[in-house]
């Protein structure tokens, strides 16, 4: 018997590189961000706060870099379809990210930092399991919208 898995195609993997490499700047902004309040205001709120704030500039800046190579290397770049596709994932990918990685981002650290765990130890895995459920309503999103609408993101 012979079980192949669909395959995946391009869109979706420049979808989710893009979603990465904006991880992966909330991953250097964040614990940053949280270590420099660290030494304003020692206190679990504080450090969380700044953690969120750095973690929504660092995505935020690494995504539309990110969008905009990958645009220009399969030569698609335009300022207006990039500017379409945020009429899609931003107001979308904002209410994912207010409503559900940005709080799981502050109450997991500052659960961790209320029980000892470090500043970039609690952060960390916070914005790992942040990104992970973001990911997965994003991607959940962004399939029913092609379904639906026949829109790519």
């Amino acid at each position: 018997m012979d079980i192949s898995l669909p395959e995946i195609e391009q869109d979706t993997i420049h979808f989710n590189n893009e979603l990465l490499f904006a991880e992966i700047g909330g991953l250097i902004a964040s614990p940053i961000f949280g270590y420099i309040a660290f030494h304003l205001k020692p206190t679990p709120d504080f450090i969380s706060f700044f953690a969120v704030l750095g973690s929504i500039i660092g995505c935020a800046v690494f995504w539309l870099v990110t969008r905009v190579r990958n645009h220009k290397k399969r030569g698609c770049f335009s300022t207006g379809k990039i500017a379409k596709d945020m009429l899609y994932y931003t107001p979308v990918a904002s209410f994912t990210a207010f409503m559900v990685y940005q709080p799981t981002l502050f109450m997991i650290s500052s659960h961790l930092l209320e029980t000892g765990h470090g500043v970039w130890e609690s952060i960390l895995i916070a914005q790992l399991l942040a990104f992970l459920l973001f990911g997965t309503i994003i991607n959940i999103y962004r399939y029913f919208l092609e379904k639906f609408t026949g829109r790519r993101l």
